[in-house]
């Protein structure tokens, strides 16, 4: 659950950002954070599986 709960945390941290007009620093900020998280997920893809699974359920 940590990684999700980071993820949505960070997300609207940049939602913030781009509504205050700070789009392009947004931007980045959120490529940059893709890449982490997806390297933190990666690493604890055996914690997240379960979680994982429960997410695409609703995506179908």
């Amino acid at each position: 659950m940590n990684f999700l709960n980071r993820q949505t945390g960070l997300s609207a941290f940049c939602l913030f950002l781009r509504y205050k007009g700070y789009g392009s620093i947004a931007e980045k900020w959120n490529n940059k954070l893709r890449q982490i998280l997806l390297k933190d997920f990666a690493i604890n893809f055996k914690n997240n599986y379960k979680i994982f699974q429960y997410m695409l359920k609703f995506m179908q």
